[in-house]
């Protein structure tokens, strides 16, 4: 269909008494593993869920598709269906919205330490001082606690045998149009590169979204594992597979490609059937 929402993909949402509101429906919550989408597998005669993994592949994550491809929507959903997956313990959010502001509905959530935006240089400076302190932060805590890796914070935090008080969450920061950003502050290419190069080890991801795959330098793209293509207003500037690309062409919103050149849909930011009202923004502010 043209377009649908994460409702199939998750199912309602429950009332946990420890966790909170949550969709028990997903088997892998709390382990960093959420749907965002489906994923066409012809050569399976399949449809299965796209599932970003931020512990496997999908640490680090860029988003590249022509205008109105649905880059923002894209954000969206990958955020909510992690909250409703995860708890704010478990993984927690930073956003710089350099694009239409779509990211903002998302502020009040309980998993968001905050959102800035195109307007306001200051905050957006502050939200990128702050994620490069959290790193440093962390690699300062692994040494103190002889913690040697991601996945031992992350057992170690499950367990509970970390002191109290102790920021354990994974920590995302995503950011929407890469290259507005790096036109209103020139320092953000070094600043995101040092977060894409150290912070894996310590549990603190990047998402990033472009026009272009050129826009997106190339010492920060190889730092980045996971690649994902809405559809292109050039096609031969794919970097997953030229002749997919060419073979979408300009879609519907949501679709593109996922290497190494299976068609792919993001789902809508809702948790309702999809039909009624404006399908890219209704349902967000309810969740």
């Amino acid at each position: 269909p043209p377009h649908f929402t994460l409702d199939p993909l998750l199912g309602e949402p429950e009332e946990d008494p420890e966790l909170g509101l949550r969709c028990a429906h997903w088997p892998y919550g709390g382990e960093l593993k959420f749907p965002v989408g489906v994923l066409d597998v012809p050569s399976r005669q399949e449809q299965r869920p796209l599932v970003l993994d931020l512990a496997g592949r999908q640490g680090h994550l860029a988003l590249v598709g022509a205008p109105q491809s649905g880059k923002s929507t894209f954000l969206r959903t990958a955020m909510l269906s992690a909250m409703l997956t995860h708890t704010p313990d478990e993984l927690q959010f930073y956003a710089i919205d350099m694009g239409g502001g779509a990211l903002h509905g998302l502020a009040d959530a309980p998993h968001v330490a905050g959102v800035a935006g195109r307007r306001d240089d200051e905050r957006v400076r502050r939200v990128l001082a702050e994620v490069s302190r959290l790193v440093n932060a962390r690699e300062r805590m692994f040494r103190d606690l002889g913690i040697q890796s991601a996945a031992e914070l992350r057992a170690r935090r499950a367990a509970g045998d970390l002191p109290e008080g102790v920021r354990s969450a994974d920590i995302v920061l995503a950011v929407d149009n890469w290259a507005a950003l790096h036109e209103a502050d020139e320092d953000a290419v070094s600043t995101l590169t040092e977060i894409a190069t150290r912070g894996l080890g310590v549990g603190v991801h990047l998402w990033l979204t472009a026009n272009r795959w050129a826009e997106i330098r190339v010492n920060l793209r190889d730092n980045i594992p996971a690649r994902l293509e809405l559809w292109l207003n050039d096609p031969s500037e794919s970097e997953i597979s030229r002749p997919s690309a060419r073979a979408l062409g300009q879609s519907v919103p949501g679709r593109g490609l996922t290497p190494p050149g299976l068609v792919h849909h993001i789902a809508l930011p809702r948790l309702d059937d999809g039909t009624t009202g404006d399908p890219g923004s209704d349902g967000v502010s309810g969740l």
